[in-house]
C-alpha cells in the first residue's frame, strides 16, 4: 500500500495480497477470505468500508509503522531513501529510523545526505536534509555519532525554515534545533512571515526552553505572528501557563479569537489586550452557581460574537462586561430575551439568529427597549408588517434590515429621526420611499440584492449624499433611472 500510495484497497485485492503473503508460513492453505475476516475482527488494525467494499488501516500510522518495519528487516534502506521526498513516504522514513539499529540509522542518514547533495532541485535537497534531521528525533542512538553531527550541520543551513511544512519537519528533529533558531532581531526582511515559521517550529518542539524562545516574539504585533502564537497555544492544549507567560504580552489589536469550549474562557483573563471574541457552539456565558463570569474578567473585551448557541436564553452575564460595545448573534439560537442590553454599554448590535422550527419563536423585540444602540442590523419575522415592533426609544443612527423585500416593511421607520444610514435588501415600495423621506438626517442608503424598479428611488436622489447598490445591478440602468440630475453620489458594487 505504501509503495502504491494507497490508503484503501478493494476487498478482492486485500484477499489476494494476504494469500501471497502467507506463502511459506504455517497459515499457508487457509482461505484468504477467512484470514482477512479474522484480521478485521481480532487485530484492531484494519477496518472495512462496507459501502465501497474497501479495506483500510484504522489509522495511517499503523500502515506506515508496519511498512517501515518490513523494509528495515528486508534491508530496503535504499527504497526508503529513493522515496523519502514524497509526501506519502517521509513518515515511513521516520518510523524506520525509530525501529532500525544504530548502524542502520547511520546508514540511512548518510544515504539521505548523499542523495540530497546529488539532487539538482534545491527544494528536494532541502527536504531530504530536513527529513534526515527529523529522523534524529526518532532514533535513540546513531553510530557512529559523527553522522549525527553531519546531519545537524547540514540542517543549520536550513534555519530559519522557509515555510510551514519545513518548520514542522524541523521541529521533529528535536530540541537541538532550539539554539539554532533566530530571535526576532535576527530575522531580516519579511520578518513577520519568517517569525511565524520560527514560532511554529518552537511550539511543536515544546517545553519551557521553547517558551523562553517564543517570548521575545510576543512583542511583534503583525497578524501572522499573533495567529501563530495562538496556534502554539492550541499545540499546548490551551495551557493556562502559556496564556499567563506568553499571551499576556501580546498586542491583539483587531484580532478575533475563536473559542469553542467553556474551559477556555476563564483563561482569557490573561489576554489583557484582547478586544474581540467569537464563541462558537453551545458555550455558556457564565456559571452562576459557581459565581464564574469569565467574560467579565477579560479586561478589554469590546466585541463579542455568539454563533450557533442554543444554550443561551438571555444576556444577563454581559452586564458585567463594562467595556463591551459590539455584540453579534447569528446561527441557530435559543435567545429570546435581550433586556439585559439596557444595562450594558453595547452600542452596535447584530441580530441574525435562526430557530430550528417556527414554533420555537424568535427574540422578543420589545426586550430591546432601553438599549443604547446607535447601530442595529436585524433579521426578524415580525418586520414583515413594519417596524413598529421595534422599541421607539432606541437612539439609532444606522439601521440595517436583512429580511428579503417581500418579508420586510420600512413603515414606521420615521420613529427614529436620528437615522443617518439605512441598509435594505431588494426593491423598495413607494410607501417605503415616502417613509425614508420623513427622516431629516438620512444621508446614506444602501440597497443589496437585485432591484426590479430603480425609478421608485428617484425622490431620494436629491436628499441623500450617497446611494449605494451591492449585487447584480446593471450600471447603465441605474444611472439612466437615477443619475441624470442626481445630487447624491451613486456607487455601484456589482
Amino acid at each position: 500500500m505504501v509503495r502504491g500510495s494507497e490508503l484503501m484497497v478493494s476487498h478482492v485485492d486485500a484477499e489476494r495480497r494476504l494469500e501471497r503473503a502467507a506463502e511459506g508460513l504455517r497459515s499457508e492453505g487457509v482461505e484468504p477470505a477467512k484470514l482477512l475476516q479474522h484480521i478485521l475482527i481480532r487485530t484492531g488494525l484494519l477496518r472495512e468500508d462496507a459501502s465501497e467494499q474497501k479495506i483500510q488501516f484504522v489509522h495511517r500510522t499503523f500502515r506506515d509503522y508496519l511498512a517501515a518495519s518490513d523494509m528495515v528487516k528486508a534491508g530496503e534502506l535504499e527504497t526508503l531513501v529513493a522515496n523519502a521526498h514524497k509526501d506519502s513516504w517521509y513518515e515511513v522514513v521516520f518510523m524506520a529510523a525509530a525501529q532500525a539499529r544504530e548502524r542502520e540509522v547511520a546508514d540511512l542518514l548518510q544515504r539521505l545526505l548523499r542523495r540530497a547533495n546529488a539532487e539538482k532541485d534545491q527544494n528536494t535537497t532541502d527536504r531530504l536534509v530536513l527529513i534526515a534531521a527529523a529522523c534524529l528525533g526518532y532514533a535513540d542512538v546513531v553510530y557512529p555519532d559523527q553522522v549525527r553531527i553531519e546531519v545537524q550541520k547540514a540542517a543549520k543551513g536550513l534555519i530559519p525554515p522557509a515555510n510551514f511544512h519545513n518548520a514542522e519537519l524541523l521541529a521533529k528533529a528535536g530540541p537541538f534545533v532550539l539554539d539554532l533558531l533566530p530571535a526576532p532581531h535576527e530575522l531580516g526582511p519579511d520578518e513577520d512571515t519568517v517569525a511565524s515559521f520560527v514560532i511554529r517550529t518552537l511550539a511543536m518542539i515544546g517545553g519551557e526552553e521553547a517558551w523562553e524562545k517564543i517570548r521575545p516574539f510576543t512583542a511583534m504585533h503583525q497578524s501572522t505572528v499573533v495567529d501563530e502564537l495562538l496556534r502554539g497555544w492550541r499545540e499546548f492544549d490551551f495551557d493556562e501557563s502559556y496564556a499567563r507567560f506568553l499571551l499576556s504580552q501580546v498586542e491583539f489589536g483587531a484580532h478575533v479569537l475563536e473559542v469553542r469550549r467553556w474551559g477556555l474562557l476563564p483563561r482569557l483573563r490573561h489576554l489583557t489586550t484582547l478586544q474581540a471574541l467569537k464563541l462558537l457552539g453551545d458555550v455558556p456565558l457564565a456559571d452562576i452557581r459557581d459565581g464564574l463570569y469569565p467574560l467579565a474578567d477579560i479586561p478589554n473585551l469590546r466585541s463579542l460574537e455568539i454563533v450557533a448557541n442554543e444554550l443561551v436564553h438571555h444576556l444577563a452575564p454581559l452586564i458585567r462586561c463594562r467595556k463591551l460595545r459590539s455584540l453579534r448573534i447569528s446561527g441557530y439560537s435559543a435567545l429570546r430575551d435581550v433586556s439585559a442590553l439596557a444595562k450594558t454599554g453595547v452600542e452596535r448590535l447584530t441580530l441574525h439568529p435562526l430557530g430550528r422550527t417556527a414554533s420555537r419563536g424568535a427574540i422578543d423585540l420589545a426586550t430591546l427597549s432601553g438599549a443604547r444602540l446607535t447601530y442595529l442590523s436585524i433579521h426578524h419575522p415580525q418586520l414583515s408588517e413594519g417596524l413598529t415592533t421595534l422599541p421607539e426609544d432606541l437612539p439609532l443612527a444606522e439601521l440595517e434590515i436583512t429580511n428579503r423585500a417581500e418579508q420586510r416593511s420600512l413603515l414606521g421607520i420615521d420613529r427614529w429621526p436620528g437615522l443617518e444610514k439605512v441598509s435594505v435588501q431588494g426593491t423598495l415600495s413607494e410607501a417605503e420611499v415616502e417613509a425614508l423621506m420623513e427622516l431629516p438626517r438620512l444621508r446614506h442608503l444602501v440597497v443589496r440584492g437585485s432591484v426590479e424598479d430603480y425609478e421608485v428611488l428617484r425622490p431620494l436622489v436629491w436628499s441623500l449624499d450617497v446611494m449605494e447598490f451591492h449585487g447584480p445591478h446593471d450600471s447603465d440602468a441605474v444611472m439612466a433611472a437615477l443619475g441624470a440630475d442626481a445630487e447624491a453620489e451613486i456607487r455601484i458594487h456589482p
